[in-house]
């Protein structure tokens, strides 16, 4: 039978200082039997430390220690009914569920996050653009940020292949580096310089050579 009055006798002077340390069993509000110093046996708020398995408002089960569950029990009540799921939990993480998501999206995949997270399709998949390459991108991408990242194999006007990639507009700029032949302001003749400089020779020749020399990497002198 549970104890219900300390046994242990103290001089009377010193009974009401002294603190009865044997281990006792008393049964708590929850009805789980937890081991106690004789001395607390009167407390009416002592945690129950028992492991025990809660349903959660997703409607998985979670093991808790039983003195959590009343606040989850609350949590429960606030959470019933409700489809949007939220990843910031009113009482803590220790009521997070960390079952892994099946929810069907409105996108006809499942989601693949855990239970407590915002649901978002995270599938990839592939697409065939108007190009001809293939590209992988993420379910739920717009339409608009999904471009091609391969190589542009346009020809520019010069006869050089574009160096942009396919998704981007090609540069009126092409960035081949090539020889270029022509006497610089610091008296070299030959200097190595992307293409699209060949364009402001016709435009500015005085700006051309400016720039040809700013290539220049002779040694000078």
């Amino acid at each position: 039978s549970l104890n219900t009055e300390c046994k242990n006798i103290f001089p009377q002077v010193k009974k009401a200082a002294l603190k009865c340390s044997k281990m006792i069993n008393k049964q708590l509000t929850c009805g789980h039997i937890r081991e106690i110093p004789c001395s607390l046996y009167n407390e009416t708020n002592l945690p129950c430390f028992v492991e025990i398995e809660k349903t959660l408002a997703c409607g998985h089960t979670k093991k808790v220690q039983c003195f959590e569950s009343s606040d989850l029990e609350g949590y429960n009540e606030r959470a019933h009914g409700d489809e949007t799921k939220t990843s910031i939990d009113p009482f803590g993480a220790i009521f997070l569920c960390e079952m892994k998501c099946s929810r069907d999206l409105p996108c006809g995949h499942k989601c693949q996050k855990m239970c407590h997270e915002l649901c978002k399709c995270t599938e990839l998949l592939q697409k065939k653009l108007s190009c001809h390459h293939t590209v992988q991108y993420r379910c739920g991408t717009e339409k608009k940020n999904i471009t091609c990242d391969q190589p542009c194999e346009l020809l520019l006007t010069c006869g050089h292949t574009c160096s942009a990639t396919c998704g981007q507009k090609c540069s009126a700029k092409c960035n081949t580096l090539v020889e270029f032949t022509s006497e610089l302001q610091c008296g070299h003749n030959k200097v190595i310089a992307p293409c699209y400089l060949k364009n402001i020779a016709q435009d500015d020749p005085d700006l051309y050579k400016s720039y040809l020399s700013g290539y220049c990497e002779a040694v000078c002198g």
